[in-house]
């Protein structure tokens, strides 16, 4: 299944289905493909997505589509991130801040040890630092991404929401 024929195939499935969180998935998926057909991809990579995208057997009709394709979704992006090194739009940056944040609370709590005037919290303040230098790596490492070609455009997609989903269930009851 080439590039173009998976992309109709998400296209079909979103004008098939009322439920949001599976149109947004399949909005995804059409992202993710376009940009790669507007990449200049060499043979040897285009043939290797496409075999992917055969071995991922999104021709299937899946019990529960939502789950489905999300799971084929996130290994299609690791997939793609691992092998041809393409990332989405602001993937260093995201990575960057999650990894800077604990920093910056392991050092604020390491100094939290040190603090005697209980004025000041050493933890916000190693969080909003380790935040800030990871943002700026994390850019740094996004800009050098996007002069090398490897930044698919138009794209960003998270594999998991934990608080969002916490919040979710939190709120039915």
């Amino acid at each position: 299944m080439n590039i173009s024929e998976t992309s109709d195939l998400f296209k079909k499935l979103k004008t098939k289905t009322e439920k949001k969180n599976e149109i947004k998935i399949y909005e995804n998926f059409i992202k993710i493909l376009l940009a790669l057909e507007s990449k200049d991809l060499t043979k040897n990579q285009r043939q290797s997505i496409e075999k992917k995208l055969e071995t991922l057997k999104l021709n299937v009709k899946p019990t529960n589509h939502k789950k489905y394709f999300k799971r084929k979704l996130t290994e299609f992006m690791k997939y793609l991130k691992d092998e041809h090194s393409f990332v989405p739009e602001k993937y260093y940056l995201e990575m960057g801040m999650g990894i800077g944040m604990c920093w910056g609370v392991a050092l604020g709590g390491s100094l939290s040890v040190f603090n005697l005037d209980m004025e000041s919290n050493p933890i916000v303040f190693g969080l909003i630092i380790g935040m800030c230098i990871g943002m700026f790596i994390g850019t740094n490492m996004d800009t050098k991404a996007k002069k090398e070609g490897r930044v698919l455009k138009n794209t960003k997609y998270k594999t998991n929401r934990p608080i969002r989903d916490s919040m979710k269930s939190w709120q039915a009851r």
